[in-house]
């Protein structure tokens, strides 16, 4: 039987990502970064495993994103986030879905997935919002000042960003234990 697993903010390719201000800096380069995070969504993924990308996949869209993305398990879809280029053909390729957000694909489930924290004003009946973008640090102006590992201060946020999630997408009971959480 499928899994459902949720992941976001890979950046694969992003070596400048890794000196940002809480980047990455386990990792000396790109290509160790790429390598890792490849070994990890592999040791949980199956081919026949759905996984929900939550966007920013990459910087680059070459043959090297190409042989990446080939080598990751399971049935990928995106939900774009503000670093993805949607046109791109080698987006089209790699995802069997594009979307904007899941929308009431979870609802179900209690929770909506989103690249950028969605104010809690758009939850409607969902209890909980699963998104990336937030990394480790940041502020939004909208939400209020996130804590010093990019969680925002209200247990209706969930962060996924793989800085989060020790480079490894999460499985959706992850998710739904912090629904019943709520």
């Amino acid at each position: 039987m499928a899994e459902i697993y949720f992941v976001s903010d890979t950046h694969f390719c992003h070596g400048n990502l890794i000196h940002f201000e809480g980047g990455r800096p386990e990792f000396s380069c790109a290509d160790e970064m790429n390598e890792t995070m490849i070994s990890r969504w592999n040791s949980v993924i199956r081919e026949q495993d759905k996984v929900y990308h939550l966007g920013d996949v990459t910087f680059r869209y070459d043959g090297k994103f190409k042989e990446i993305m080939s080598r990751l398990k399971g049935h990928k879809r995106l939900i774009v986030g503000n670093h993805d280029h949607i046109k791109n053909p080698a987006l089209q390729i790699h995802f069997e879905k594009i979307d904007l957000w899941t929308g009431g694909k979870f609802k179900h489930l209690g929770f909506i997935g989103s690249h950028v924290p969605i104010h809690p004003g758009h939850f409607g009946k969902w209890p909980l919002n699963v998104h990336g973008h937030t990394h480790r640090r940041f502020v939004m102006e909208t939400l209020g000042e996130l804590d010093n590992y990019g969680e925002i201060p209200d247990p209706r946020y969930m962060n996924i960003c793989v800085e989060q999630t020790d480079y490894t997408p999460i499985h959706v009971d992850v998710i739904i234990e912090r629904v019943k959480e709520l």
